[in-house]
């Protein structure tokens, strides 16, 4: 049973390089927390100059589909990518790469309209576990997808992999295989980040942690469900926050704030 809390915010003095914005505060039923203990607020700036606005992502999930990720981790993989699929905005684009024992592209780069979400959502229920786990494999069908306009600015690319980080093809070399890779086929000026997110009771920390280091991205531990919320938003919050742009945001409210995502690239954050 979701908490029903009743949300007042006054702004008291916002600036964004001396224009006055608009601003908006969105309350999405897909942000809702669901232990109930809170409700995560998505805020977003809109201004004049377009090129302050927030950037279209382009998000690639490449999923470890293998024999040691059947059960409760395929499942929790699942919830992940589903929560995902649901807090992404209609101007983003997703694509998703399955690997076992060899990979394959699921689903393009695809643009997350109403109809597509159903669309992709019905091949995540899909998803099955089986077979050997060559990590190596479905990082380089991942590598395919991303694209060399990146360094235009106009979209934000990103990719993460979603794995118990059980290989049985490379083990520790998967890390430099792959970051070789990158320098080979010609990317390793490419503007996107990586990030790895660790599930099942035998995940190895450390190749999924040099594999996220390889572009400077972050390891998450996925245990449960309620951990896909912090680390999706951190995320998500951090790829699409609006870059170059100098805000002063006060908040006066009847609740807490406990967390706030997509502050790490800012000069300064200060939160009381």
């Amino acid at each position: 049973m979701f908490l029903n809390i009743a949300i007042i915010i006054q702004i008291l003095f916002i600036k964004v390089n001396g224009d006055s914005p608009s601003l908006t505060i969105n309350r999405s039923k897909s942000h809702i927390d669901k232990s109930g203990n809170y409700t995560p607020l998505v805020v977003s700036l809109s201004t004049e100059d377009k090129s302050e606005k927030m950037k279209p992502v382009d998000l690639i999930c490449i999923v470890d589909v293998s024999g040691s990720m059947n059960g409760a981790p395929i499942n929790l993989v699942k919830e992940s990518l589903k929560y995902l699929v649901k807090l992404m905005n209609d101007t983003d684009n997703f694509a998703l790469v399955t690997f076992s024992g060899s990979s394959q592209i699921v689903n393009n780069l695809t643009n997350m309209t109403e109809e597509n979400k159903n669309l992709i959502l019905g091949k995540i229920e899909n998803l099955v576990a089986y077979g050997a786990t060559n990590i190596y494999s479905g990082l380089e069908k991942g590598l395919q997808l991303i694209k060399s306009d990146y360094s235009s600015g106009d979209r934000i690319a990103s990719m993460i992999l979603l794995s118990d980080g059980e290989d049985n093809y490379n083990y520790d070399r998967v890390s430099s295989m792959f970051g070789d890779l990158i320098v080979r086929e010609g990317k390793k000026n490419y503007s996107f980040s990586l990030y790895t997110f660790g599930y099942g009771s035998y995940y190895d920390y450390n190749l999924m942690n040099k594999i996220a280091l390889i572009k400077d991205g972050s390891y998450f531990n996925i245990d449960k469900l309620s951990d896909v919320n912090d680390a999706f938003l951190k995320v998500y919050g951090s790829l699409s926050t609006i870059s170059n742009v100098n805000v002063q945001l006060k908040i006066q409210s009847n609740f807490n704030i406990t967390k706030v995502y997509g502050i790490e690239d800012m000069y300064d954050a200060n939160m009381t």
